[in-house]
């Protein structure tokens, strides 16, 4: 796995996770407040899929993969059983991407 995806899928996937059970594990703040509920349901999911997209990408996979979230633990499943192209070493590292140097300023050109 691609090291600087480890830390994202860690924090994507754990906090979804976490954040969709909240409702289950303080129900009387839930009931008080009854849009937080929902509000947990969609941005846990989003957490989720982030960090299983990271995953997907950590394995050297198109981040596409990661929607398998969408099914929670049977697609985080289907996401570990699948095969880590970064390990076998089909991709190392991520693309770095340079930035184009910057044109001299007219003034400043030597003169001969």
């Amino acid at each position: 796995m691609i090291a600087e995806y480890k830390v994202r899928t860690n924090v994507g996937i754990g906090l979804g996770f976490i954040v969709q059970l909240l409702p289950m594990l303080a129900p009387n703040l839930f009931a008080q407040i009854p849009v937080l509920g929902p509000l947990c349901g969609w941005g846990g999911m989003i957490l989720f899929i982030y960090g299983c997209s990271c995953y997907a990408m950590g394995k050297g996979h198109a981040w596409a993969w990661g929607l398998l979230g969408l099914f929670s633990l049977i697609g985080l499943i289907v996401l570990a059983l699948m095969t880590d192209k970064a390990k076998a070493g089909e991709v190392q590292e991520l693309p770095q991407q340079e930035a184009p140097e910057a044109p001299a300023p007219p003034g400043d050109s030597p003169q001969s």
